[in-house]
Order: structure tokens, then C-alpha cells, then sequence
């Protein structure tokens, strides 16, 4: 009788142990079942990583030039900066893998996009900058450069006019194009078009260049840019909700660098100086987590605050 309770017992674990085993196959099955699926989709998502703070992307083949306003004040030197990055504006850890061959190309033209007369060439590409060389005797800029791949680049292209000619720029448009060699994945364009945004004694606004209306569908945009512009003196606060957005690094780096704080339910803020020597700041904001579903415009703007500091 005993004999046959210890023969019960041992069956007894056997399947207990056989049923452990089953578990933990499927377990590390479903396990690496899922690492194959995050794994797959990163790399669909990552096959070629290529933008700008304003520029779009376009097919290799498309003469379109969407038009991009930029507010200036004519109190004050202009000073506007263009990126080209190797990155998800969006998303700083999305790299693209590959190093990207580019050339950077930028064309004084008239408010259609159509080419300058002579004597405007000569008029305008002794008043404006780009990178600190003047555009050329055709009214054209042109740079070729490398993002290397596996790390997150950004390189700048620097507009600059005296506040003396802010005003003349309004009458024409900068045609800017970066386009990758040897490939057919797209390239970035944009037709700059300079306008004033500001008065003499301007109290500083902020808003967000996308958000047109309240009711706009924002789920087709993966960041932001966000104008404040003004000109009186004073300390402005530049709040956010990390829940939604944050302020992108060279955005920071142009405001200064200035201290990060903290607020209630993850705010964060910045006070920053403005009205001394600039009119007008475009920020980007990238999103920190997925879009929300039936996002709208209304929801959008309460993602930041620019307000002065009491």
C-alpha cells in the first residue's frame, strides 16, 4: 500500500514538472515571438530618416515648393535658421542608420517662385546672408555636406539681413532645397516666404504655425512649430506639457540654454529675456508619446503657454 501511494506521488510530480515545462516553452515562445514583431517594426519604421525644422518632404522628382511663412520684425536684425537632420523631428532616438550625401540649395526668387531679374540679383544678394556668405551673382547658395549615420545631426543654415533691409526681404522668397545623392527616397523643399509679424511696442504672443483652426484634424503632424514674436523688453514663461511635447534642443540652445523647471502634473517651463535684440523665435516642439486618437487643434494649443512672467 505504501509502495503504491509513493508510485501516485511521483507520477503526480512528473506531471506537475511536465506542465511547468510546457508553460515556460510558450512562454519564452510568446516572448521572442514579440521581440521579433518590435524588432521588425523598427526597422520599417527607420528605412530612411531625413528632415528639417522647415522644410517638407517631397518625391525626388517633384518641382513642388510648399510655401512656408516665417514672421520677422522690422525692428530688428532678422536672423532665421534652417535645419537639415538625419533624425525624426519628432522622435531624437529615431536615426537614420545610413550616412546621407546632400546638397544643400538656396535661390533668391520672386513671390511666384520665379527667378529675379539681373538687377535684383545684384540689389538683394548684397543685402542678405546665408551661413555668413552672400548668396551668388545668380542669386544662388549652394553647400554639400554629410549627416554621418548611427547618430542624431543636425546642421544649420544661418539667413541673416540687417534690421535696415528686413522690410525689402518681404518683397521676394528664399527657395531652399536639400537633396540626398544617389537616392530616389524623397527630398526636403520649401518656398520661405518673410513677412512682418510685429509692431513697435509689440507685447510677445506665442502660437503654433500648424494650428490654423480649433477643429483641425493635428494627428498628421509629428512636431510642432511654435512662433512668439513681439518687441518690448520683458521676461517671458514658456511652459509645456511633457505629457504631449517637449521643447527640442536646439530650440533650447537658440533661446540660451536656460534652466529647465518643473511644474504640477509634468509641466515644464523656461523664463527667458526677450525684446533686446530679436523680434521673432520659430521653437519646435517634438511629441513625447503616441498622437492622441481624434486629436484637434483646440487640444493642441493647450499643449504650451507663453505668458509674462509677473
Amino acid at each position: 500500500m505504501k509502495s503504491k501511494k509513493i508510485s501516485l506521488i511521483a507520477i503526480l510530480l512528473f506531471l506537475i514538472s511536465f506542465i511547468i515545462l510546457i508553460a515556460g516553452t510558450f512562454a519564452a515562445y510568446t516572448r521572442a515571438q514579440y521581440v521579433k514583431r518590435v524588432v521588425a517594426s523598427k526597422n520599417e519604421a527607420t528605412s530612411f530618416i531625413f528632415s528639417s525644422n522647415y522644410l517638407y518632404m517631397r518625391d525626388a522628382g517633384s518641382s513642388d515648393y510648399p510655401l512656408r511663412m516665417i514672421p520677422i520684425s522690422s525692428q530688428t536684425n532678422v536672423d532665421i535658421t534652417v535645419t537639415v537632420c538625419n533624425y525624426l523631428q519628432s522622435d531624437l532616438t529615431r536615426v537614420n542608420d545610413e550616412t546621407i550625401n546632400y546638397t544643400f540649395t538656396a535661390k533668391l526668387v520672386d513671390s511666384n517662385g520665379e527667378s529675379l531679374s539681373d538687377e535684383k540679383l545684384v540689389d538683394y544678394s548684397e543685402m542678405i546672408y546665408i551661413s555668413g556668405e552672400k548668396f551668388g551673382d545668380d542669386g544662388i547658395y549652394t553647400n554639400t555636406s554629410t549627416l554621418t549615420g548611427g547618430s542624431a545631426t543636425t546642421h544649420f543654415y544661418e539667413i541673416t539681413c540687417s534690421k535696415e533691409n528686413a522690410e525689402r526681404l518681404m518683397d521676394i522668397c528664399i527657395q531652399i532645397q536639400a537633396v540626398p545623392s544617389g537616392s530616389n527616397q524623397g527630398k526636403l523643399v520649401a518656398l520661405l516666404k518673410l513677412y512682418s509679424g510685429t509692431k513697435s511696442d509689440t507685447p510677445w504672443s506665442g502660437k503654433f504655425v500648424e494650428v490654423t483652426d480649433i477643429e483641425m484634424d493635428t494627428t498628421c503632424f509629428d512636431a510642432f512649430n511654435y512662433v512668439i514674436s513681439g518687441t518690448t523688453q520683458s521676461t517671458m514663461r514658456l511652459k509645456w506639457d511633457e505629457n504631449y511635447v517637449t521643447l527640442s534642443p536646439w530650440s533650447l540652445e537658440m533661446l540660451g540654454n536656460v534652466a529647465i523647471n518643473s511644474g504640477d502634473n509634468n509641466e515644464k517651463y523656461i523664463d527667458i529675456s526677450v525684446g533686446i535684440s530679436d523680434g521673432s523665435y520659430t521653437l519646435q516642439f517634438y511629441r513625447t508619446n503616441s498622437i492622441p486618437a481624434n486629436e484637434k487643434g483646440e487640444k493642441v494649443n493647450n499643449y504650451v503657454h507663453f505668458m509674462e512672467v509677473k
